[in-house]
């Protein structure tokens, strides 16, 4: 898509200016995101790329999603790719 970057990016809130991130890091399928500050130039829990319609988190290599396709409650992330 020509609208995303091609490198690693972080997602931040426009307002609090806060980064979106797993929930302490996980690794797991299916935790939570969670909003935290933006931690050092590379924190690899807070990065994320564009990758086939998936929004990838560098840490983890899992993918942000809708739970269960629920637009209400944005922030679990689900499986690798």
């Amino acid at each position: 898509m020509a609208d995303f970057p091609t490198a690693w990016f972080y997602i931040k809130s426009v307002c609090s200016k806060k980064v979106i991130q797993p929930l302490g890091g996980s690794f797991e399928p299916t935790r939570l995101v969670v909003v935290d500050q933006k931690f050092g130039q590379e924190s690899a829990a807070q990065l994320w790329k564009h990758e086939n319609g998936y929004l990838v988190n560098k840490l983890t290599n899992l993918c942000l999603d809708y739970e269960h396709g629920n637009y209400k409650r944005l922030g679990d992330i689900h499986g690798e790719l």
